[in-house]
């Protein structure tokens, strides 16, 4: 894998030797420029949001056809996520059951707010780290801030917070909202991908 350092990495969930889930996650922390699309039958309804929590950027399923296939792989290198129409409604739909929450902006310091925000645009603790220039302890400090000053007990709530408020925010139409920090780009030459 190091040596061939594909684009994109089609995952199948169904792995004989281990979780499909497990490696979507080791792959994340190994290579995080990698795009890792999860290639599965399993249930989107169950399987999507736990391929994206454990760190892939996109879900398909295998009876999609090669159309949305390749649909799927360009999304991804344009730094966007992908999940099926349905897939996508149906998180939406679950983002809507939260109650209104009113804006944090006037407890927060502008360093919680940017935090909250990268936060509910799906970026891992590392990712935002990268991304604000901070140590990984200072993320967690902010995480812990977030969770007392918004009375919420843990990061699970905290997570749902800052998707739900994001979402407000930005009323998407695609889920293009959640920006990955970009790697590397292919530059002329053929996409490179890893199957596994």
């Amino acid at each position: 894998m190091a040596s061939a350092r594909p684009d994109v990495a089609i995952v199948d969930l169904a792995l004989k030797s281990s979780s499909g889930l497990a490696l979507v996650s080791e792959l994340r922390k190994e290579y995080p420029a990698l795009k890792i699309l999860v290639f599965s039958m399993l249930s989107e309804s169950i399987f999507a949001a736990r391929a994206l929590n454990a760190g892939a950027h996109g879900f398909l399923r295998k009876d999609e056809g090669t159309e949305k296939a390749v649909q799927a792989v360009r999304t991804l290198l344009q730094n966007r996520t992908f999940v099926s129409g349905q897939v996508e409604k149906k998180m939406f739909d679950h983002l809507r059951s939260f109650p209104a929450r009113p804006s944090p902006a006037p407890l927060l310091t502008k360093r919680e707010a940017e935090v909250l925000e990268l936060l509910g645009h799906g970026l891992s603790s590392r990712e935002i780290a990268q991304q604000l220039n901070l140590t990984f302890s200072s993320v967690s400090s902010h995480y812990q801030n977030l969770r007392k000053k918004l009375g919420l007990e843990n990061g699970s709530e905290l997570v749902h917070y800052a998707l739900h408020w994001v979402h407000d925010q930005t009323r998407p139409r695609q889920l293009d909202l959640l920006p990955r920090r970009a790697g590397r780009q292919p530059k002329g030459g053929p996409t490179r991908m890893a199957l596994g």
